[in-house]
């Protein structure tokens, strides 16, 4: 709970100060795939609920990070990763906070268009 709490006050008054804590290697080289994944299956407990963002033409990219990295089974295979590919997974501890900004800014934005608007009250002609 305190790690929650921790997470709700950052977001609240400054979302862009997020810092996942992500596991390392000896090298010190972050394990970004164990954070995604743990990110993934928190989704999955109320896939219903993440709909408007995964049903959203731009703001579903965000996700797109947090699936790649915690597909487990992309890194069954052993093949050698293209330069493309380890680009990605080299910037993944970068990439993750602007995305976890971005998603509560959908949030927070889409909470925000959910609220009924105030009706106006039609002008009388005098």
């Amino acid at each position: 709970m305190g790690r929650y709490n921790e997470i709700v006050a950052t977001m609240s008054v400054d979302p862009g100060a997020f810092e996942p804590i992500f596991r390392e290697w000896r090298d010190g080289t972050a394990i970004v795939t164990d954070w995604a994944a743990g990110f993934l299956d928190a989704v999955a407990l109320r896939r219903t609920a993440w709909e408007p963002l995964f049903n959203h033409r731009r703001a579903k990219m965000l996700i797109e990070p947090p699936l790649i990295l915690g597909d487990h089974e992309a890194f069954a295979d052993k093949r050698v990763a293209s330069e493309r590919e380890r680009q990605f997974y080299a910037s993944a501890p970068n990439v993750i906070p602007t995305c976890v900004d971005g998603i509560y800014n959908f949030w927070k934005d889409w909470q925000d268009r959910q609220k009924p608007q105030p009706r106006r009250r039609p002008r009388l002609k005098r």
